[in-house]
């Protein structure tokens, strides 16, 4: 296998690693029944780079199949055709390195996984046609894609490839052992490509409003989004990946509803958050934070200690889980973890106040 996650085409002299050249170079290499697996951007970047960075792919690999993540897309191209076996799939997801990994982001069965399938190369090729295939000689990567910066084209991006997209049964051969017939394999794919979908657009319309401000209509969106994420989960509760961004629609929502003074409200949806992905340190942080907010202290600790184990790196997570053990009267604790916090995000003022308190409030515990 041949894997490629370089960086942005629009980055300067990143136009030479997307050339139709190279990937001839690197089929060539392939031993037989290998693969090249090619990281693509779907966002900041216009409908015809993101076709050239395909085509120019497509052009390359006589074989091909097309995957989405949410707005990153994987090529993955062969000189020979592409099969999966989804028997050999589902055992090696269960490997328990492989599950404890791919179960953050849901994708702990083989029904899951193959929900990211797109289309294989005659979709690929209906898709691209008349996309400009970047090459040494032309570059055209290099000075077409800067243009795509800053400018709103992910969804359109994204939607141009959903009249193309195919069932995985494009590459799955025998659907056994996990379906009793091809009908019913075609049935599951179906309901499950259209929960990723659903999820994509959650997360696109999330990620939109992610650095707004506050208010009601941000509010209003949240919660129109994960009552569109809540109506996926019930018709297909085993599709974790819906579960996971229901709860981060959930979190979201609770940290705007904290900003415009409804802790209680944010405390019952981030319960419902930490229950659909109890492994989610944003879930726990916020349902920290609200609980906080409306006295419930101890509980407060044990969710933001949670949240904090979930994620050892997060500078705000130490920042609130100190603060919350010092309204516990755990100055000792808090002084321990805001150094800590200090250490990942030095001279963050909030942090070096709160140092300081705690180290003035030991001082006086221990003066004569």
């Amino acid at each position: 296998m041949i894997t490629a996650d370089p960086i942005h085409p629009w980055a300067y002299g990143a136009g030479y690693l997307y050339p139709a050249q190279y990937y001839r170079l690197a089929r060539e290499r392939l031993q037989p029944g290998g693969v090249m697996c090619q990281w693509v951007p779907a966002y900041e970047l216009s409908l015809e780079s993101f076709k050239s960075v395909v085509g120019t792919f497509a052009e390359s690999f006589p074989y091909l199949t097309l995957w989405q993540a949410s707005n990153d897309m994987i090529l993955v191209g062969s000189n020979s055709p592409i099969h999966v076996d989804v028997g050999v799939l589902a055992q090696r997801l269960a490997e328990p390195a492989v599950a404890r990994q791919l179960a953050r982001v849901g994708l702990e069965s083989a029904t899951s996984f193959l929900a990211g399938f797109v289309m294989d190369d005659p979709g690929v090729e209906s898709w691209v046609e008349g996309a400009i295939v970047n090459t040494d000689d032309n570059l055209y990567l290099e000075f077409s894609s800067p243009l795509g910066i800053g400018a709103p084209q992910l969804r359109g991006n994204l939607r141009s490839i959903e009249p193309y997209r195919t069932s995985p049964l494009a590459v799955v051969g025998d659907v056994s052992p996990l379906f009793a017939s091809v009908a019913e394999a075609e049935e599951v794919f179906g309901t499950y490509q259209w929960a990723k979908s659903r999820v994509v657009e959650a997360q696109l319309i999330r990620g939109s409003i992610e650095q707004s401000g506050g208010g009601v209509r941000r509010a209003a969106v949240l919660q129109r989004v994960n009552r569109q994420m809540r109506h996926v989960v019930r018709r297909l509760p085993e599709y974790a990946p819906a579960r996971i961004e229901l709860a981060a629609g959930l979190a979201q929502l609770g940290t705007a509803q904290l900003k415009s003074g409804r802790p209680h409200e944010a405390v019952r949806g981030c319960q419902e958050a930490v229950e659909l992905a109890p492994e989610n340190a944003d879930c726990h942080r916020v349902l920290g934070m609200a609980m906080l907010q409306i006295g419930e202290y101890t509980g407060a600790v044990e969710h933001l200690e949670t949240a904090l184990d979930l994620r050892p790196r997060s500078w705000i997570a130490y920042y609130q889980l100190a603060a919350a053990l010092k309204l516990v009267e755990r100055d000792g604790d808090a002084l321990r973890v805001i150094q800590r916090g200090l250490a990942i995000k030095p001279g963050h003022a909030g942090m070096e106040t709160l140092l300081a308190h705690l180290r003035a409030v030991s001082a006086d515990e221990v003066a004569p």
